[in-house]
């Protein structure tokens, strides 16, 4: 007895996003030997029955992978310094027929296929370019059987079908339908840390928002167990992950946004090219209110809360820290932190005090000319806001500073830095001492030019 399941995409994908390729896995389910002479193939039908993709392969455990393709990135030295347990784990995209020549096959799609005695995994292919109708090169340029082009697959009605054969004897098959969809509501957000995975699985739910979970073509898996984000062939994975966001109305959350994150250096530069990210119709920003998905010096959980149509820079909040208390640097366990203070219409220091302000801002629109696409599909952003402005008025007296705009938070292991996010360090003086203090903050770019957005609240130091 031989069964097939299809486990990607997923159940709890409703559709696939027009403009990009995807990923078909599943289940070899037997009792009896898997004939080393099997074929597996698996069809992409339209509507009408008609083949609009097909995938084969005639060999199991088929170690023919094009691991040499400039661009493609592993595991750090020593994980799988040989390769030999991603050949097992299966990487079809890169499939070729023959390892001396690849060349003549690695564009072939029709023979992106992988299967073992336990599972297989197949690539799909919409446009392969821009030319095509795909939004980004994915790098590839893939062709059919005849050395064809694909030109991108249209929106509609689809089945997937896996079939298992011998010798033309079918001895498992597998179908499901598929939509091939425009996505109408989109979020851009990070995972981790847990607490924060969670409260975005949540606020997704609730907001009606898509987070894709399945494997996006081009997209290593964590195949050793170990956690590693972007591994693969990365310009394949972005071209493929701008996909789900050409019309649909996006929700940013403000949150961990790291420079070398696809977040920032794909995801936010497209949208900002092609589109109007401040158009408040079609694009919204949350944050949390305290800056965490929760703290635990403050029995307060964070909440999301949207900016303002006209808000850009927002005080999270104040912590008391001790003194040794790195720049821009929130250790998330909260060793530094003496008390934390998330009301600023109660803000109360005490001379002598070393303090942390925390601020969110939110990224805006950027001219074309500082959005340079790169080879790799990310972009150089050659201007963006990256830098804080004090100013803090003492009665006749103001005390002006500059800080960088930059946060990072460390658990167990560093979590990457935030580029919209800061953590500034001030001591409480002896000038201070009595004293309220107007505080106010602004935002400046690289060039030195000021951006939208302030915040302004009232220190009293006792």
């Amino acid at each position: 007895m031989f069964r097939l399941t299809i486990t990607n995409p997923s159940d709890s994908t409703s559709f696939i996003d027009y403009g990009r390729h995807f990923m078909v896995f599943g289940e070899i389910i037997h009792d009896e030997e898997l004939p080393e002479d099997a074929v597996l193939s698996v069809y992409l039908f339209d509507s009408e029955g008609n083949t609009a993709r097909h995938v084969k392969q005639i060999r199991k455990n088929d170690e023919n992978v094009f691991l040499d393709l400039p661009g493609m990135t592993f595991y750090p030295k020593g994980m799988d310094d040989d390769r030999k347990q991603l050949l097992k784990f299966g990487f079809p995209e890169l499939q070729v027929k023959d390892l001396k020549h690849p060349e003549e096959s690695l564009r072939d799609a029709t023979i992106k296929a992988y299967y073992n005695d336990t599972q297989y995994k197949a690539l799909i292919v919409s446009a392969s370019d821009m030319e095509h109708g795909a939004f980004l090169d994915d790098g590839m340029h893939y062709h059919d059987e005849n050395g064809n082009p694909y030109d991108v697959l249209p929106e509609g009605e689809y089945t997937i079908s896996v079939e298992l054969k011998q010798n033309d004897h079918l001895l498992a098959t597998a179908s499901r339908p598929i939509r091939i969809s425009i996505k109408e509501k989109a979020i851009i957000c990070r995972f981790n840390p847990l607490a924060h995975k969670q409260a975005m699985v949540e606020f997704s739910r609730r907001k009606g928002l898509d987070i894709t979970t399945d494997t996006l073509p081009g997209y290593l898996e964590p195949y050793l167990g170990t956690w590693l984000y972007h591994m693969g062939y990365l310009k394949m994975f972005r071209a493929n992950d701008v996909a789900f966001y050409q019309k649909a109305d996006v929700t940013f959350f403000i949150y961990l946004f790291d420079p070398d994150s696809t977040s920032y250096k794909t995801e936010l530069p497209y949208l900002r090219t092609h589109r109007d990210i401040e158009d408040p119709e079609h694009f919204t920003y949350y944050h949390y209110d305290i800056g965490e998905a929760k703290l635990q010096k403050c029995e307060r959980k964070g909440k999301a809360i949207r900016f303002h149509e006209d808000e850009f820079l927002y005080t999270c909040r104040i912590d008391v820290v001790r003194k040794e208390c790195q720049e821009n640097v929130f250790y998330l366990d909260e060793s530094q932190v003496i008390r934390s203070i998330t009301d600023l219409n109660d803000a109360t220091v005490n001379f002598g005090d070393t303090i942390a302000i925390m601020n969110v801002v939110r990224p805006g629109n950027i001219s074309k000319e500082y959005l340079i696409l790169n080879e790799d599909n990310t972009y150089s952003i050659e201007n963006e806001i990256d830098t804080l402005h004090y100013e803090f008025v003492l009665e006749d007296q103001k005390i002006e500073t500059e800080r960088k705009l930059m946060m990072k938070r460390i658990s167990d292991y560093p979590l990457a830095e935030s580029v919209f996010e800061a953590y500034n360090i001030f001591s409480i003086t002896e000038e201070m001492r009595n004293k309220d203090i107007a505080i106010s903050i602004s935002a400046y770019d690289r060039s030195g030019n000021r951006c939208k957005g302030n915040s302004r609240f009232i220190l009293k130091v006792r």
